[in-house]
């Protein structure tokens, strides 16, 4: 298991030696952000999957990565449903129902934590640490369109804490997804996509 830990000031890499059952690999990164320490994990990983949790999330049982990686060996990703914890907003629902389908134009359908990828995805793919905020949702909607096969599961993945940057429904994290978007969409289906993300950020904010 790695553990990337991005310049943090608390007592992670202490708390993290500590248990040294876990057979942890710990490597320290510059702290330039959550997706440059992710590719770092990538570039050092040698196993057949990858999945990232975060710092305060957590996995629903024990069993649930395994049963992820067996569920289809044709498939280089594999997603079910994550629960939330600690919602700031009753607009955060409290199941996140994963589905890779055409919901990926309009939403980020995959949560980061309850998805799991085959490692050989990251042959072709890698996460755009120009977006701060959104770079699983691009390596999502860019594995879609192309035509990348995923299977999903009928199950929690993980708890995940819904206080988290993405949660923010803040300007910034809507001019991000129509920045991310301008790389795959036409001009007219961007006219349709800044109405859309216009009025989700209406609605997430009234």
């Amino acid at each position: 298991m790695l553990l990337i830990d991005g310049a943090s000031s608390d007592n992670t890499i202490a708390i993290a030696e500590s248990f040294t059952a876990l057979n942890l690999t710990l490597i320290e990164d510059d702290g330039s952000g959550v997706y440059d320490a992710i590719n770092t994990g990538i570039r050092e990983s040698h196993g057949w999957w990858l999945y990232f949790l975060g710092a305060d999330d957590c996995l629903a049982d024990e069993n649930v990565l395994q049963e992820m990686t067996q569920a289809d060996p044709e498939s280089q990703i594999i997603f079910g449903d994550v629960k939330y914890v600690n919602r700031v907003s009753k607009k955060i629902p409290e199941i996140h129902e994963g589905e890779f389908s055409s919901k990926l134009k309009w939403k980020n359908s995959l949560h980061h934590q309850g998805t799991i990828y085959r490692r050989d995805l990251f042959d072709d793919f890698r996460y755009n640490s120009e977006f701060k905020i959104l770079a699983d949702y691009e390596l999502n909607l860019a594995s879609w369109l192309s035509g990348v096969q995923a299977f999903g599961l009928d199950k929690i993945v993980a708890y995940v804490d819904a206080s988290g940057l993405s949660k923010n429904f803040n300007k910034a994290l809507y001019a991000e997804e129509l920045n991310m978007k301008q790389k795959y969409f036409g001009s007219l289906a961007m006219i349709i996509q800044y109405v859309w993300v216009k009025v989700k950020y209406l609605w997430k904010n009234s």
